[in-house]
Parts: structure tokens; C-alpha cells; sequence
């Protein structure tokens, strides 16, 4: 909801694609389909499998699961780039995907209370 207004035909500036702006590079190591061809339930599968792909690397390298913020960076910025570049520190991510991660969590806490 935060970058894509759950719009499953969104394109990000990079070219992030579907409602979870998944990367073009990320969307086909996970299937064969072309973007423009798919159905929403395949974004989500695709997106599924990236979340969970993201969370074993992080628990492989740090031995624990990451919070729901880690997360967030780790989907925008990659796994490469939040461990090496950003040192898997929140903090030193830029701000702009401080700020998003920190209202995806907002989000995140008003669903979990309702």
C-alpha cells in the first residue's frame, strides 16, 4: 500500500513491477511468466517466496529472524546492499526507506491490533 497503492499494473522509477514493486531481476528468478502477462495471485506468490528467501539470508547470516522494519529495507534495498552497504543497521539505511519501513510497521501494528 505504501509504494503501490495495491495497484497490481504499478511501475516503479526502476522499474519495480506489481503491487509488491518487485524487481524485474527478482520477478524472474522466481518464474517464467513475463510481468505483463500475470495475474495478481502470481505477484503474490512471487513475493511470497522473495520474503522468504530474504528472511532465511538473514537468519543464516544474523541467527535470528529479522523485525518487521529489517524486513522492509531488506525488500527495498536488497539483501546484498542492506548486509554489506548498510551493515544490516536500520539506521544507516537512507532515510526515505527509514521513514517508508517505519510506517509499513505503523501499518503493520494497526492491522495486528484490530
Amino acid at each position: 500500500m505504501i509504494e503501490s497503492g495495491n495497484d497490481p499494473e504499478k511501475r516503479g522509477k526502476r522499474g519495480e513491477i506489481s503491487a509488491y514493486q518487485i524487481m524485474p531481476k527478482v520477478w524472474r528468478s522466481y518464474t517464467n511468466y513475463a510481468y505483463h502477462h500475470t495475474k495478481p495471485h502470481i505477484a503474490a506468490a512471487v513475493a511470497n517466496r522473495h520474503g522468504d528467501w530474504l528472511v532465511v539470508q538473514f537468519l543464516r547470516y544474523y541467527k535470528r529472524t529479522p523485525n518487521e522494519v529489517e524486513f522492509y529495507c531488506m525488500w527495498n534495498l536488497g539483501w546484498t546492499k542492506f548486509k554489506v552497504k548498510y551493515k544490516g543497521q536500520v539506521m544507516s539505511c537512507p532515510a526515505a526507506t527509514q521513514d517508508a519501513a517505519l510506517r509499513f510497521n505503523g501499518l503493520l501494528q494497526q492491522q495486528y491490533r484490530n
